[in-house]
């Protein structure tokens, strides 16, 4: 999940169905629309042949759809299922060729036989390896089509060698043509593969037709027509699942990412949460020693939060909150995280020297951004911090941290608040409530 170390304020305007004082005739007219008027009306009809295109356009590739991200998505996943198909198709092409191999030399039939179902056999054990070390969904496919088309070409050679097309070069075409659906091709690629096996079965048989029979063409070309239809009827029906599922997967995922992007986000601000922090403070402490900075741990408070809002209104503080979380967000670099706990509350992890000059930056900055809320002289909000810095190297339990920061923060709140006070960091090491996630 990407994450952004940048404060930010999302304001959400809300949707207002019906009247308004800008539409005042809006429910008026939603509530005597005819909804059951009749579908010519709404608008001209699809045409068919438009429907037709679009289908086949929706199967034409296993990885086309609409949107970049979720062909990106559904190109990782194809990636994976082509690789077991290619082994499927491989291990079961390395099967029937050792049994073919051990039939035709039980039955003692010719030699030829024996050999070309052997040499298949290790072109089968070769693609099987080769797929392994693949990482590529077009290089994946190369290897099917290199398979299926060396097989053809090698019954071919068979055929013509023997000068007999019988039961079992009849039996291998129509498997070759059947076990093309074992890789999840799109439309397209299953098409080539196909078109790439008719041809040479047709034009290495007609143009010797004095080797073979007329009825023996006849029965070949039927053969592979039939399988082959049989053949891509399951590919489009596979192609066409596979991708609602996959499109499914990805609507799913991203929703997943959106629920785990929101638990980890204050809603007021768009700042981090509570739980974020407790779920990621050793790993971006660690990530910002790693960058070779010291990291400075900072807990600080709106002074006087509860009066002020006491006086001019929960809405007033809610701006203040943004306020706040857009001036300290705009001194953030990056690798830094600020985070609010809740109330008035927030935690902010800055990288590198010159913290301080920071969070007085981010201080004057909050005065200006105060005065459009009508908040003037000592009604002004000021800052109140805490600051712990973390050697390198150190990373100190969360709880410790925060306790230690508290201190000062506390002290900071005594002194009159508007400042910001320093901990020792040998004070870290004291144990305190666990900030758990919430």
């Amino acid at each position: 999940m990407s994450t952004c170390r940048a404060a930010h304020v999302a304001c959400v305007e809300p949707k207002v169905f019906g009247r308004t004082a800008d539409n005042p005739d809006a429910g008026e007219r939603a509530a005597t629309h005819n909804f059951s008027q009749p579908e010519q009306q709404r608008g001209p009809r699809e045409p068919d042949n438009v429907k037709f295109a679009d289908s086949i356009r929706s199967i034409w590739t296993a990885c086309g759809f609409a949107g970049p991200d979720v062909t990106n998505y559904a190109e990782s996943v194809m990636t994976a299922e082509t690789r077991q198909g290619v082994m499927m198709l491989s291990v079961f092409s390395l099967l029937l060729m050792l049994g073919a191999t051990a039939l035709h030399a039980r039955l003692g039939l010719s030699d030829p036989h024996v050999y070309t179902f052997l040499t298949l056999a290790a072109l089968s054990l070769h693609i099987l390896l080769s797929t392994r070390a693949t990482r590529r969904l077009r290089e994946l496919y190369l290897l099917a089509i290199t398979l299926l088309v060396i097989s053809g070409c090698a019954l071919v050679l068979l055929a013509h060698k023997t000068n007999s097309f019988g039961a079992p070069l009849f039996s291998g075409v129509a498997l070759l043509l059947m076990i093309v659906p074992m890789v999840p091709w799109g439309l397209r690629e299953a098409l080539g593969v196909m078109a790439m096996i008719y041809l040479l079965f047709t034009t290495s048989t007609l143009t010797m037709p004095t080797r073979f029979s007329t009825q023996t063409l006849w029965a070949l070309q039927f053969l592979m027509l039939s399988a082959g239809a049989i053949s891509l009827s399951l590919v489009v029906r596979s192609v066409g699942a596979r991708k609602q599922q996959i499109a499914a997967h990805f609507s799913l995922a991203r929703s997943h990412e959106e629920m785990e992007r929101l638990s980890l986000q204050d809603q007021l601000t768009g700042l981090f949460n509570r739980r974020y922090l407790a779920l990621n403070f050793n790993a971006d402490v660690d990530r910002i020693h790693r960058s070779g900075a010291d990291c400075e741990f900072v807990l600080f408070d709106i002074d006087r939060f509860k009066q002020f809002n006491d006086q001019h209104g929960h809405a007033h503080g809610d701006a203040i909150l943004q306020a706040v979380a857009s001036a300290y967000g705009a001194v953030l670099l990056p690798g830094d995280v600020l985070v609010r706990l809740g109330g008035d509350e927030f935690v902010m992890l800055l990288a590198g020297p010159a913290a301080q000059s920071r969070l007085q930056r981010a201080a004057a900055d909050l005065q200006h951004r105060a005065v459009p809320f009508g908040i003037g002289g000592s009604d002004r909000p000021t800052i109140s911090a805490g600051l712990l810095r973390l050697d390198n190297g150190t990373i100190p339990l969360l709880d410790s941290a925060y306790a230690t920061a508290d201190l000062a923060l506390y002290e900071a709140k005594r002194a009159g608040g508007n400042q910001i006070r320093c901990a020792a960091p040998q004070a870290a090491a004291a144990q305190t409530a666990s900030l758990a996630p919430v």
